[in-house]
């Protein structure tokens, strides 16, 4: 519902999510917010 909300693509968003590693979102996590990826790719 937020990525919807951020107006983005909820799979695209989920599907990169995943790709992540682990501690990279725990060191970082506002940068994996919905709203922040479709900041930084239009996604």
């Amino acid at each position: 519902m937020t990525a919807g909300a951020a107006s983005g693509d909820a799979k695209a968003y989920l599907c990169w999510v995943l790709k992540q590693s682990d501690d990279a979102i725990k060191a970082n996590p506002h940068l994996y917010a919905p709203l922040a990826l479709l900041q930084s790719t239009g996604i």
